[in-house]
């Protein structure tokens, strides 16, 4: 047998280390990267989130609702993030596009506020701004990458 791809890490696991060996595994086992739309008007959090996403994912950025819709019609996304607070109106307004015209694609809320429940169930996952980490935003933009069981 062959153990070649086996990474051993001590206990306590580091995060960090943890998510360099996924990243690393998965570029070497995914031949394309996925495509996600961020919808942000703060550049500087739009480069920490690509950071965080590592480079199995490619980003374009909308800093409004209508540079979104614009890349919405052109492209096909696996993921768009979306914040819900832009110069041009509520990211909610996006949802009906986001659906009908990239139906597979996963859905992200990245927020600096509280959702209620109603809102959670318009989407595949939200997560706080304030308190993401790198692992969870790459278990949330890979959990519809894997194909259907």
């Amino acid at each position: 047998q062959d153990y070649a791809d086996i990474v051993w890490m001590n206990k306590p696991i580091d995060e960090a280390q943890l998510l360099r060996e996924i990243i690393t595994l998965t570029s070497e086992t995914s031949t394309a990267q996925s495509l996600i739309l961020h919808v942000e008007d703060d550049p500087d959090l739009h480069a920490v989130i690509c950071r965080m996403a590592g480079n199995n994912h490619s980003f374009r950025l909308a800093s409004t609702l209508q540079q979104a819709r614009n890349l919405l019609n052109r492209e096909k996304f696996t993921t768009v993030i979306l914040d819900l607070e832009l110069p041009d109106g509520s990211g909610w307004s996006l949802l009906p596009d986001i659906r009908a015209q990239q139906p597979q694609a996963r859905l992200l809320v990245l927020t600096g506020t509280d959702t209620t429940q109603e809102e959670l169930m318009k989407v595949d996952a939200v997560l706080l701004k304030s308190r993401v980490t790198p692992t969870q935003l790459l278990e949330a933009i890979s959990a519809k990458l894997e194909p259907p069981t």
